[in-house]
């Protein structure tokens, strides 16, 4: 008997991948009626082809033009062999067909591979049970089929092997390398070299690895997958024009890099464990991958994972320390400062800063936060500018002290959810981001002064908007804003409206109310004319209004006795006469702006 390896982490990968292959990557159904496409050689049910030929004719894994397709009969009869095989008890064939499979050459010389196949037939024949699990059973069943066909299909399939686990070795230091040539091959026809290919080389399986991972970074599912899976993209720096195969090890290789980095003495050597592409290692990696980083930032968490029986320990150990290291020291934790982190999203644990008042978290590739964020009952300020955050967890809404927000430069596309229970929030920054609208629950956020949605795609404000009536500092630029409400007359304290780039073609009479603005900006707009009640703002200090197609000036705005700057450029239509005309009573005005 061969002696015992370690086959657990080896075998979560071996089973999988065979049995994957039979599903369809969209639907997740055996394929039944499998049809594949050319020239991408990638495998659907019929169904799913229908839907992809009826909306744009693109593969929907790699976004490739469909060419022609043509029905895949092995992988039909493979599935269907899945669906109704009827399964014994088969250990001793099982067995058998493993070491006829340890046998080939091509399998002796390839260490990874073997070594797996013995540590299979090991554990299979330390079983007291005669029967096999339902992972072994599919495996069986696959492996049984495939090496139950013709010998070149025999032969194709082992070389396939051969190639994916030593290939496998590599992956962690250099791009996976281009795909055996055809002429390398054993001779066979186009039908099954794209059926098997498929199977044994796993783009099914890898691209639903690769769905998975995206799900895990954006759990937000009713927002569009490949906009999701470009922002993964963005996150790892992958190009684009590498198939889901090469972006799935680039994404493995920064993760194990990641991993050594922080765990140096578990990855010394040849660490099998590290050659599993499954979405249980990922998440496993990435949860405790994140929870050092944070840990490493928090006050005295350097100095304890740097001790020698610390250091010993594997990633994931070490990972789940962190609870018990916060719930000693978490409560003297005030403000954390983790700006340029490699954070991907904050661990869980974060929940236990019962203390913490001031978090920032900047300049990182934070997807998503976790629930236990609610637990920061004494939060106040909160920066998350410039992550790639698409929505927020319900659990928000009990940060019921938090005074300033700042989501500016995420991926929102809608207000988040719990934001209208901030009660006591005074700022709250959204610039830079997808909105398209402001709920009119955002008029419950009564004690705010502050508000910037700038860099949005706005086309109106909700009347709502009026009942911020402690508002003082209001930034629409840059959105597409056609026209302002008249609730804009109950924003009385406001001290600053900036309107900059936008739809405008006029301002509502309304706008005379604002009795304490300080500031008006409305470049690049279409404003042709201004309401006569522009000059009731008595606190009117500045005025820019370049970039329109203002054609006069209304008489009121001699009456605004605080004017000291009034800007007019690219105003084309507008003649020095009507600027003049009325402006003689502007005695403060100290800085005019005018075309040259």
């Amino acid at each position: 008997m061969m002696a015992p390896t370690s086959t657990s982490s080896i075998q979560a990968k071996f089973h999988p991948t065979i049995s994957a292959n039979i599903e369809d990557p969209v639907s997740g159904e055996l394929l039944t009626r499998a049809v594949t496409l050319f020239p991408c050689g990638h495998t659907f049910n019929e169904d799913t082809v229908i839907q992809c030929l009826a909306r744009n004719k693109l593969c929907p894994l790699d976004r490739t033009l469909i060419e022609r397709h043509a029905p895949n009969y092995i992988v039909r009869q493979l599935a269907e062999t899945t669906k109704s095989y009827p399964l014994k008890s088969l250990k001793e064939g099982y067995i058998n067909l493993l070491l006829h499979l340890l046998e080939k050459p091509q399998i002796q010389e390839v260490l990874t591979l073997k070594e797996m196949l013995e540590s299979q037939v090991e554990e299979l024949m330390s079983h007291e049970s005669e029967e096999l699990t339902e992972k072994e059973k599919i495996s069986y069943k696959w492996m049984e089929k495939l090496l139950g066909e013709n010998e070149k299909i025999r032969q194709f399939v082992v070389e396939k092997l051969r190639q994916i686990y030593q290939n496998s070795a590599s992956l962690l230091t250099v791009s996976p390398p281009p795909p055996t040539s055809a002429s390398s091959l054993p001779t066979l026809s186009l039908n099954e070299i794209q059926a098997l290919s498929s199977l044994s080389i796993n783009p099914l399986s890898t691209a639903s690895l690769y769905k998975g991972i995206v799900q895990i970074h954006f759990p937000e599912r009713n927002r569009n997958f490949t906009e999701q899976a470009h922002m993964l993209e963005q996150i790892y720096k992958i190009e684009f024009t590498l198939s889901v195969e090469e972006k799935v090890a680039h994404i493995f290789q920064q993760i194990f890099n990641l991993a050594t980095s922080l765990s140096p003495l578990e990855f010394e050597g040849d660490s099998k464990e590290s050659k599993d592409f499954t979405l249980s290692n990922y998440s496993s990696y990435l949860l405790n991958i994140n929870r050092l980083l944070l840990w490493q930032t928090l006050p005295g968490g350097k100095n304890y994972l740097h001790q020698d029986h610390i250091k010993a320990l594997p990633l994931k150990k070490k990972g789940e320390l962190l609870a018990q290291w916060m719930e000693r020291h978490g409560a003297i934790i005030t403000e954390l400062d983790l700006r340029f982190s490699d954070l991907t999203f904050l661990p869980p644990e974060i929940g236990q800063l019962s203390k913490l008042c001031d978090l920032i978290l900047i300049n990182s590739n934070v997807t998503a936060l976790p629930a236990e964020i609610g637990q920061l009952s004494q939060l106040q300020y909160l920066n998350l500018l410039d992550n790639e955050l698409t929505a927020l967890p319900n659990e928000m809404g009990q940060l019921s002290k938090l005074k300033s927000l700042r989501l500016c430069y995420n991926k929102l596309n809608s207000f988040p959810a719990g934001i209208e229970q901030l009660f006591q929030l005074q700022y709250l920054d959204l610039s830079g981001n997808n909105l398209t609208a402001l709920p009119a629950t955002i008029g419950q956020l009564s004690n705010l002064q502050g508000l910037s949605i700038n860099d949005n795609q706005l086309t109106a404000l909700p009347t709502a908007i009026g009942e911020l009536s402690r508002l003082q500092y209001l930034d629409l630029d840059k959105n597409q804003i056609t026209a302002l409400p008249r609730a804009i007359k109950q924003l009385s304290q406001l001290h600053r409206l900036k309107l900059n780039g936008n739809h405008l073609t006029t301002l509502p009479a309304q706008i005379g109310f604002l009795s304490n603005l300080q500031r008006l900006d409305l470049i690049s707009n279409q404003l042709t004319s201004l309401p006569a009640e522009i000059g009731r703002l008595p606190q009117l200090q500045e005025l820019y209004l370049d970039n329109n197609q203002l054609t006069s000036l209304p008489a009121e705005i001699g009456r605004l006795s605080q004017l000291r700057a009034l800007s007019l450029r690219n105003n084309q239509r507008l003649s020095p006469f009507a600027i003049f005309m009325h402006l003689s009573k502007l005695k403060n005005l100290n800085n005019l702006s005018l075309d040259e």
